[in-house]
């Protein structure tokens, strides 16, 4: 057993955070809002943006990023030692293997596991990345993510500034230099360096937070506005620029997933809110931070049992009733396969606690 040395406080606004982003996890892989045409070819040169947009690539894309965001926070608010990160990618990597596996089975039979098997070099890596084309990408990206905080962790936090503000204008233009070079994989959703800024953000938040709590309302306030109009007129950029076919190319929409500085920005105004704002314990937020994980894990299993026109014709015609059921099935698994499974493949993978 590892042991910390640090008191343990818990972050209870964080459980907010955890709660709402893993059913916006859901909401998004299964279509909860109306896909914008920029999903097809030669279709979004004259887009016009709309509320589903917002939805789709302002709120819900927000999710994943988060989630890496909140990581790094929580794992460094403890004095984590080296053995500690070694045994946190190596579980990293078991939950990406164990559920590739099993949603690969269950999807395809054991065909799909043969169909995995790499014909170079190059395929072998993308199917490591991308955990056999499986959400669980998420866990490989999560690797180096805190890889990343736990050597950052060492610098000084001007580093860390100055380190998150070059990462950042790499994020910026990583995209253009996609298009210009039609290197659709530099900003591929699945590529771990789509999150390179997200460990230093964390740091320089964890150090500053408590300088952050003695400031007046108001100056707490125009900090977290002044986020929101950056990440308002970059993400206008972005709509701008940014639209190109190149980005169809792996992921089947013309714009980059996650490889935007609007998104970074959203993130940070995230976590700062509930760490600024006091909110109150909640069983039920409680109890959806607690199997976060487990949602994001086991919804791609009931979403299938759910939307199926063969069995539920009725349920098949309404998205949203999928999903509620989807997430409340995903719930009741995840209570039950803890008698079967380690806590480990269920819970979430932060203590909310530093």
């Amino acid at each position: 057993m590892i042991m910390e040395n640090t008191p343990a406080t818990r972050y209870v606004g964080i459980d907010y955070l955890r709660a709402f982003f893993s059913i916006c996890v859901v909401v998004w892989h299964e279509n909860g809002f109306t896909q914008p045409d920029i999903k097809n070819y030669g279709e979004f040169s004259g887009h016009t943006f709309s509320v589903s947009d917002f939805m789709n690539y302002h709120v819900l894309l927000a999710a994943v990023p988060s989630f890496f965001l909140i990581a790094s926070f929580l794992y460094i608010a403890k004095n984590r030692t080296t053995a500690y990160l070694k045994q946190r990618v190596y579980n990293l990597c078991l939950l990406a293997l164990f559920w590739m596996v099993l949603l690969t089975i269950y999807a395809y039979n054991y065909n799909g596991l043969y169909a995995l098997a790499p014909k170079s070099v190059g395929d072998a890596l993308v199917i490591f990345l991308t955990a056999g084309s499986t959400p669980y990408y998420f866990f490989i990206s999560l690797c180096f993510v805190t890889i990343l905080t736990h050597f950052a962790n060492k610098l000084s936090t001007r580093a860390n500034i100055i380190l998150f503000l070059i990462s950042t204008c790499i994020f910026a233009l990583s995209p253009l230099i996609a298009i210009k070079t039609k290197s659709w994989s530099l900003t591929v959703f699945w590529n771990p360096m789509n999150f390179l800024s997200y460990p230093f953000a964390a740091i320089v938040i964890y150090r500053l937070h408590n300088q952050l709590l003695k400031l007046r309302k108001q100056y707490q306030w125009g900090i977290f506005i002044s986020l929101i109009v950056i990440a308002a007129l970059t993400a206008i950029a972005e709509w701008t620029y940014y639209l190109d076919p190149i980005f169809l190319c792996g992921q089947k929409i013309a714009l980059p997933v996650y490889t935007r500085t609007s998104v970074l920005i959203s993130s940070v105004a995230f976590l700062l809110t509930p760490l600024l704002i006091g909110f109150p314990s909640n069983p039920i937020i409680s109890f959806m931070s607690k199997y976060s994980l487990a949602l994001y894990c086991l919804h791609a299993f009931s979403f299938r049992i759910f939307y199926n026109p063969a069995h539920f014709p009725a349920l098949s015609k309404s998205i949203w009733i999928v999903i509620t059921l989807s997430i409340g099935l995903s719930y009741i698994l995840a209570i039950a396969l803890r008698v079967f499974i380690r806590d480990k493949y269920i819970l979430t993978i932060n203590n909310n606690s530093s």
